[in-house]
């Protein structure tokens, strides 16, 4: 969070990290699924690093939904973490 440590978020758009944007290819990416007891108790983690993750999860899968032109808006329109 970039209010936590200021100084840290300017040197991430310092000069030096500028650049093309660069992509991982798809085969580096490992499909988790988390989905029933485990997810609900993944959910009700009171570890702060879990509350992030979950809440950037929440993020990416709302937005995905909401825009269809998101290139993950299939794979988010098919979850649903509320009900999972």
């Amino acid at each position: 969070n970039e209010r936590l440590d200021v100084p840290a978020a300017r040197a991430l758009l310092l000069p030096a990290w500028r650049g093309q944007t660069q992509w991982a290819p798809l085969a580096t990416t490992v499909n988790v699924s988390l989905d029933g007891a485990l997810w609900r108790r993944i959910g009700a983690s009171p570890s702060p690093a879990v509350r992030v993750l979950l809440e950037c999860y929440r993020a990416w899968w709302s937005e995905s939904r909401r825009d269809t032109k998101c290139i993950t808006h299939r794979e988010a329109s098919s979850l649903d973490p509320a009900t999972s």
